[in-house]
């Protein structure tokens, strides 16, 4: 009986592995360019009436958290930070499309790194690095799910297969081991939704927020010692087998091998 490809160690092994690189000067160009991007959408979006609701419903009254509200001048705690702004950069549907993960990956990406990266007061450099290594997360499961069939069936690969992305750029500025990323990964997996039937309704920028907010509650779980299978996602019952139509977890290492930073999206 042949064994799963080990995906999930493929991924943490990457993402431990990159947080130590040096991004070129071209990937760093346009990983900036990414963050400018979504932080304009962001604020354009800031007052649409989803994201109004979603202040709401989050109760987020402003004024003693460590993060931004984009467009608001409001600091809440970060997870709120990311998961409205990322509803309020993919609200107006002008953010960065990306045709590697069929979705929108600066909008799930950017605004938990932002929060993570203003609670924890880092400098730009790692944040990029975060935002990189998330994104390149998302282009290896989507070439393994493959993303144009998962989309097919149904699924709004922006949350699905985002909210990994997520986690890994939340794992990477929280520097979480060896274990506890093999976990977050677990613990995101078991968080991935997104029912393209929604596509064209209020909800859809939700499907972002929720990503960009369960990435960072998935780290934060796995740092705190919540745990998950370890190989969740090529297991029999996990992600691929889950999400996947014949999927192809070979097509992971060599996204993960050979890019050596983000494509370039097209809005």
């Amino acid at each position: 009986m042949n064994q799963p490809v080990p995906v999930t160690g493929q991924l943490v092994d990457f993402c431990v592995e990159a947080r130590r690189a040096s991004l070129d000067q071209d990937v760093t160009r346009r990983a900036v360019n990414a963050f400018v991007d979504t932080v304009g959408v962001a604020v354009a979006g800031a007052h649409e009436s989803v994201v109004t609701a979603m202040h709401s419903a989050l109760r987020l009254t402003g004024g003693a958290g460590a993060a931004t509200v984009l467009g608001t001048g409001r600091r809440v705690d970060g997870h709120g930070a990311a998961v409205v702004n990322a509803v309020a950069g993919h609200a107006m549907d002008f953010d960065d499309h990306l045709s590697d993960v069929n979705g929108h990956p600066s909008v799930v990406l950017v605004p938990p790194v932002l929060a993570l990266g203003e609670e924890l007061g880092l400098p730009g450099e790692p944040m990029l690095r975060a935002y990189v290594i998330g994104h390149q997360v998302m282009c290896a499961v989507s070439a393994a799910l493959p993303v144009r069939a998962h989309w097919t069936a149904g699924w709004h690969a922006t949350e699905t297969v985002g909210v990994l992305g997520a986690a890994a750029a939340a794992g990477t500025l929280l520097q979480l081991t060896t274990s506890e990323m093999h976990h977050a990964f677990g613990i995101a997996a078991s968080m991935a939704a997104g029912s393209r039937q929604n596509c064209g309704f209020s909800v859809k920028p939700v499907h972002a927020g929720m990503a960009a907010g369960n990435g960072i509650l998935a780290a934060r779980l796995a740092a705190a010692g919540v745990d998950a299978d370890p190989h969740q996602l090529e297991a029999p019952l996990g992600y691929f087998a889950v999400f996947g139509k014949d999927p192809d977890l070979t097509a992971v290492a060599p996204v993960v091998k050979e890019r050596s930073g983000p494509s370039p999206p097209v809005a």
